[in-house]
C-alpha cells in the first residue's frame, strides 16, 4: 500500500460504512471473513480477505474466496483475527505459524501477506504473542502487520 492508501474500513454492518465511502484516501475494507458481503461497497474499495481462524468453516472456503478476490483486484490478504484472545480466533503461536504456512504462504508474491492481527493485551497476549509467532513462522513471508 502506498502512503495514501493506509486508511481502511473494518466492518460487519455494511450500512455503517456509508459515512466513509467518499472519505479521502480510504480505499480498502475488510469484514473479518474471506469473502465480500453481498453489497456493492467494493466498487469503491479493495476488499482484503481475512483468514479469521484455522477452523474448517474458515479454511474450507479460503482458497476459493481468495482466488475470487484476487480476480477482482485484491492485492492483500490478512491472517487470524486476535489469535491471542480466547474469545477471538484463539490460536497458540506455533499452531498459527503452521496454519499460516499452509494457508497464507502459498500466496506469497501473488498478494501482500499480513501477519496475524493481535490484541493490545499484555503478558502472553499482544506483542509477546506476535514475537512468539514470528519465531515459529520461519521462512514465512509477512509484508505488513495489521
Amino acid at each position: 500500500m502506498n502512503a495514501q492508501s493506509k486508511r481502511g474500513i473494518p466492518y460487519n454492518d455494511v450500512p455503517l460504512t456509508a459515512p466513509f465511502l467518499d472519505y479521502p484516501n480510504v480505499n480498502w475494507a475488510y469484514n473479518w471473513y474471506s469473502a465480500e458481503s453481498s453489497s456493492n461497497i467494493y466498487k469503491n474499495f479493495e476488499f482484503i480477505p481475512m483468514l479469521w481462524g484455522n477452523g474448517s468453516w474458515a479454511t474450507n472456503v479460503w482458497d476459493a474466496n481468495v482466488k475470487a478476490s484476487l480476480a477482482t483486484g485484491s492485492k492483500h490478504l490478512m491472517s487470524f483475527n486476535e489469535p491471542d484472545h480466547p474469545d477471538q480466533s484463539n490460536i497458540d503461536p506455533a499452531s498459527a505459524a503452521k496454519s499460516y504456512k499452509k494457508w497464507m504462504q502459498p500466496y506469497a508474491g501473488v498478494a501482500k501477506l499480513g501477519s496475524p492481527a493481535i490484541t493490545n493485551g499484555g503478558g502472553t497476549w499482544g506483542v509477546n504473542w506476535l514475537k512468539s509467532f514470528m519465531a515459529s513462522c520461519t521462512n514465512c513471508t509477512i509484508d505488513f502487520t495489521p
